[in-house]
C-alpha cells in the first residue's frame, strides 16, 4: 500500500537527520505521548540509545468548525474542560505538539546539560475489557499502572 507519512514520521525524521537506534510511531489514544516517553526511557536504560526524542502530535486536517458532543464518547457535554475537578465531564480536543529530549541522568550531568526534570520511573499497561470502552482506562487499571511506576522508581 501507499506509505502514509503520519504513520512513518519517526522513521522519516530519523532518516532525514541521520539518527540511529529505535525509531517508531505509535498511537494509543490519550496515552500516546506518555507511552512514547515510557518506551524511550526503557531504550535508554537498556542501552539501545544514548539520547531519545519522545512525544506526541495531534493535528486535525481539514479543520472542523464548531464543537459537537457525541453521547458515550470522551468529549465534554458542555464544551468545558475541568481537569482534576470533581465536576469534570470530559475533554475538548485541539491541535498540539509536545516533545521531550531524554538522556540517562549520569550522561546529562557528565555532558553539562541543563536538566529540567528527572523521570524516576514509568509503567504501561492495558486493562483489557474491564472498562467502558477501548479508549478509556478503568480506575483499577490506572491505579495498577501508577503502582507499577512507583514500584519501578522505588518510591512509596
Amino acid at each position: 500500500g501507499t506509505l502514509s507519512y503520519k504513520d512513518a514520521i519517526s522513521t522519516l525524521t530519523s532518516y532525514k537527520l541521520g539518527l540511529k537506534g529505535p525509531s517508531f510511531t505509535l498511537y494509543t489514544a490519550c496515552s500516546t505521548s506518555l507511552l512514547s516517553i515510557h518506551l524511550a526511557c526503557r531504550s535508554l536504560l537498556t542501552g539501545e540509545c544514548s539520547i531519545a526524542a519522545a512525544g506526541g502530535v495531534s493535528i486535525t486536517y481539514p479543520k472542523k468548525n464548531g464543537y459537537k458532543y457525541h453521547e458515550g464518547m470522551t468529549s465534554s457535554p458542555d464544551g468545558k474542560v475541568r481537569t482534576f475537578d470533581a465536576e469534570a465531564q470530559g475533554a475538548v480536543f485541539s491541535d498540539g505538539v509536545g516533545m521531550v529530549i531524554l538522556k540517562r541522568l549520569e550522561d546529562a550531568i557528565a555532558d553539562g546539560d541543563t536538566i529540567y526534570g528527572v523521570i524516576k520511573g514509568s509503567a504501561a499497561n492495558n486493562d483489557g475489557g474491564r472498562k467502558v470502552g477501548y479508549t478509556a482506562p478503568s480506575v483499577e487499571g490506572q491505579a495498577e499502572v501508577i503502582q507499577a511506576a512507583h514500584s519501578f522508581a522505588e518510591v512509596d
